[in-house]
């Protein structure tokens, strides 16, 4: 992939992944990038950022992401070539992906900064496998992952936008406008209600199966708390946290949680692609 320079660098954590985060002043230096290369791609190292960002969206979301992602990425090869298509992408080129990087990166961010707390179940959750409701857990460090739920449904459904675009495209609309909405009227819709335009298509709706809004609205006001010796959370549903108590066991929060975060990944991935085959490079 051809790849630029960009205004990002890598933080390692403590758990060893890798983070990267936006600052505006500091540029990612080329020892990073050898150092990066050495360790982990010694055999074809490390251009810059954006080969860098390309990369670990594609590995970190692997094997059971990658599927939802070539289905819903198919969609817009398939209609790239109608005018509403070279509408919606002018459209996105100018208007919109700039803004959107800065999302991306304080997400990954926030992930990575509890990454010790949610490595007890990435693994299985990128692989597709069940995490047991009463699965134990070794560590772990509430703080560090109360909210995160809440936080990133925030950011996913404030980028999803692009889905419903699409699916306007390829109903053979205008990208701009829906079946009953305007696009004014669609972007004041609440979050939870973002994702019904495109609910219809499975090529798209399947990169976004994770959206529990109960568990959004507990997390996103910190109305969660972690119940120890038993390792479950507990929260109340509807809005403002006034319906009946939940209760879920906390692996199961933190698979939630990073399947959450890794359709995040994959969004990321299909805007980085697209940029990529209209021969530019994703704003990051």
């Amino acid at each position: 992939m051809k790849t630029r320079p960009a205004d990002s660098r890598y933080e390692r954590g403590s758990s060893g992944g890798q983070v990267i985060h936006r600052n505006g002043h500091v540029k990612l230096s080329d020892k990073k990038i050898k150092e990066g290369s050495a360790e982990f791609y010694a055999n074809d190292p490390l251009k810059n950022i954006h080969d860098w960002l390309w990369r670990f969206c594609l590995f970190f979301s692997q094997p059971a992401f990658e599927e939802p992602f070539r289905d819903a990425f198919k969609v817009a090869q398939d209609n790239r070539e109608k005018p509403e298509f070279v509408a919606f992408f002018e459209e996105y080129d100018r208007n919109l992906a700039s803004s959107r990087a800065e999302k991306y990166l304080a997400i990954i961010r926030e992930f990575f900064l509890g990454y010790d707390v949610f490595s007890q179940v990435i693994f299985r959750v990128k692989k597709g496998l069940k995490v047991d409701e009463d699965a134990g857990v070794s560590s772990a460090q509430f703080d560090k992952t109360k909210m995160f739920y809440g936080n990133a449904f925030e950011t996913f459904s404030s980028l999803v936008d692009i889905m419903a675009y699409l699916n306007n495209v390829t109903s053979g609309r205008s990208f701009d406008q829906f079946q009953t909405l305007t696009r004014k009227k669609y972007l004041e819709l609440d979050k939870s209600a973002r994702f019904g335009p495109f609910d219809n298509n499975p090529a798209l709706a399947n990169l976004c199966v994770e959206r529990d809004n109960q568990l959004r609205n507990a997390s996103h006001h910190a109305s969660i708390k972690l119940v120890t010796p038993d390792n479950k959370i507990v929260y109340r549903s509807g809005k403002g946290g006034t319906g009946p108590e939940q209760e879920m066991g906390y692996a199961a929060y933190l698979a939630k949680c990073s399947i959450l975060f890794l359709q995040i990944i994959n969004l990321f991935r299909f805007e980085v692609m697209l940029f990529e085959v209209h021969g530019k490079r994703f704003p990051a």
